[in-house]
């Protein structure tokens, strides 16, 4: 029977608790920051058909930005999860995913701030799919509801500058989280956001023992030095279609109308291969 990925589903609700913490090592819970929930999602995650990924949420949405719940929002430890105190309510979880689930109507004064630096090229690839995350777009151009998800949930230091070993156990900890909402029914198209993603599924997929394969590619160069690519995903028990860029938004040293012209390039792309 396939999982329900509601705001109070039990899936759901037990990746925010995350009790199997207990079984990750120390070190990996060390580098949770403070302070910080899971972020499973990012958007309309119970009824999205377009699925964007990434690799982390960006410590910047805790930390800058707060456009997230932190524990202390809820009278819980600021260590909470780095030293896996389990005591948080199903409530106090189910506030949790309602926040992902209106992330993107969310605003911090007047602004959607992080949005400016890594959603909005996002989203003009997504447009590509005739689909969007924000809900004034659905209403006004009854596009496809798209919402974003990442490799693992936490908030860490750079994932560049996690040991290797660190790497493969976060993704290890979200992965059959992970692979359980890529493989509903009615996700009909994935997006990966750089080539880090796409290697970090790959890793994700063989160090849990299963087999990632793709089929019917066809590339493109993109501008900048970027690569393009569509065809078909093996999740564990059927095919997805993908888009794959392998430079996404979170490209160090690239000029914002240079990271959104790459963006429109590669939408046009989806576009055409849809």
């Amino acid at each position: 029977m396939e999982h329900e990925f509601k705001v109070d589903s039990p899936i759901v609700i037990e990746r925010i608790l995350s009790r199997n913490l207990g079984k990750c090592s120390e070190q990996l819970r060390n580098e949770i920051h403070l302070d910080t929930t899971p972020v499973p999602f990012f958007g309309d995650f119970e009824n999205a058909t377009i699925v964007s990924v990434g690799i982390n949420p960006s410590s910047r949405e805790f930390q800058k930005y707060k456009r997230l719940c932190h524990l202390s929002d809820l009278g819980l430890p600021t260590d909470y999860y780095r030293y896996a105190k389990f005591h948080m309510t199903d409530s106090q979880a189910i506030v949790i995913g309602r926040s992902l689930l209106n992330y993107f109507e969310n605003k911090v004064g007047n602004k959607l701030t992080y949005l400016d630096e890594w959603f909005n090229p996002a989203e003009i690839a997504i447009n590509g799919c005739g689909a969007s995350y924000f809900q004034e777009k659905l209403n006004a151009n009854n596009a496809k509801i798209a919402c974003h998800v990442d490799l693992f949930p936490w908030s860490t230091k750079a994932f560049s500058g996690l040991e290797p070993g660190l790497q493969k156990e976060f993704k290890t900890e979200n992965f059959e989280f992970f692979t359980k909402f890529i493989e509903q029914e009615k996700i009909m198209k994935i997006v990966l956001f750089g080539n880090e993603v796409r290697q970090g599924l790959e890793d994700a997929f063989e160090s849990t023992g299963y087999q990632i394969r793709y089929e019917n590619i066809e590339s493109e160069d993109g501008p900048y030095g970027s690569t393009f690519e569509t065809g078909n995903v093996w999740f564990k028990s059927q095919f997805k279609k993908f888009f794959y860029t392998s430079s996404g938004p979170s490209r160090p040293f690239m000029k914002k109308l240079d990271k959104f012209a790459l963006h429109a390039a590669f939408s046009k792309f989806i576009e055409k291969n849809r």
